[in-house]
């Protein structure tokens, strides 16, 4: 006799509550404020090997892109591309949500077996979606922001609304050779200065890593100068700054304290530094960061 599903439960049988928990942190994205919000900020040309989206939402910001200047007011979008190198001036405050991934996302869905990493380059300046693509970016900040969120339903809505948006209103579908010879040259850099990010508060030289990764010294220092247009040192001396900036912002830590713990042989070194970049000392950067959260 064929038993029907009702009639396989045996009474008296118990059951467990089985709670799901949902990850709310595994996300193929990072959503946030960008650091310079309080303005008199400066990022020098450096480069990532995500996907870069900022909308600024207050304010105006100041993009170099491939020696091009971009003058982004509030409703503009920029979209960095992989490995793209630009600078960012931030010199009064403003308001900019920055959305990042990884470019092989655009590959999420396709059955091809072996599918290397997509060549997708995305446009810049102005654009008639902007406004829309902002609206959206802000309803994913919003939601990441909401404490009472017990799922991902709907930032992922969001996200895949964004991807569609960039595909179809942003995508360029033909690109200049000469792009794409200068792409595999920074690739060959990423690696290091993901390195230097990684190992940045030692005490890097860069006889030491032209030796670590088979370059001669006269060869990377030329790289990066061609690249970035500033010096091997200034650069890593920029990542430490980016840190020590941030806990200045979030931690009362001394400024002593923090010359050390991210790399500099001394505060003396810091203050000179930091004061030929901003126009101020550590210290009054700290002073004018917490009259500006006041």
């Amino acid at each position: 006799m064929q038993l029907r599903g009702s009639e396989l439960i045996k009474p008296g049988k118990k059951f467990e509550n089985e709670i799901i928990d949902y990850n709310l942190d595994k996300l193929p994205f990072e959503i946030f404020i960008f650091e310079g919000c309080t303005g008199n900020y400066t990022r020098d040309m450096h480069w990532h090997k995500d996907l870069e989206v900022f909308a600024v939402c207050e304010g105006e910001l100041l993009f170099t892109l491939e020696k091009k200047r971009f003058m982004m007011q509030k409703g503009d979008v920029v979209i960095l591309n992989p490995n793209e190198v630009h600078a960012i001036d931030s010199p009064k405050p403003n308001k900019a949500i920055v959305l990042q991934f990884p470019v092989n996302i655009f590959l999420a869905g396709k059955k091809e077996e072996n599918v290397k990493e997509p060549f997708i380059w995305f446009s810049h300046g102005k654009n008639n979606a902007d406004k829309k693509l902002v609206l959206i970016i802000n309803f994913l900040h919003d939601e990441m922001c909401n404490k009472d969120r017990t799922d991902n339903f709907l930032a992922m809505s969001y996200f895949y609304e964004i991807l569609f948006l960039m595909l179809k209103e942003y995508r360029l579908h033909e690109v200049d050779a000469g792009l794409l010879q200068n792409q595999n040259k920074i690739k060959k850099l990423t690696k290091l200065v993901t390195f230097m990010e990684d190992h940045y508060s030692e005490n890097l030289t860069l006889n030491e890593l032209a030796d670590l990764f088979g370059y001669t010294p006269n060869y990377l220092s030329h790289m990066f100068r061609k690249y970035t247009g500033i010096t091997f040192q200034s650069y890593l001396n920029n990542i430490r700054i980016e840190h020590i900036m941030f806990d200045i912002e979030n931690s009362a830590e001394p400024i002593e304290k923090l010359a050390i713990i991210h790399g500099f042989a001394n505060v003396k070194t810091l203050n000179r530094i930091f004061q030929k970049k901003y126009g101020m000392l550590p210290g009054n950067y700290r002073k004018n960061t917490k009259n500006l959260m006041e």
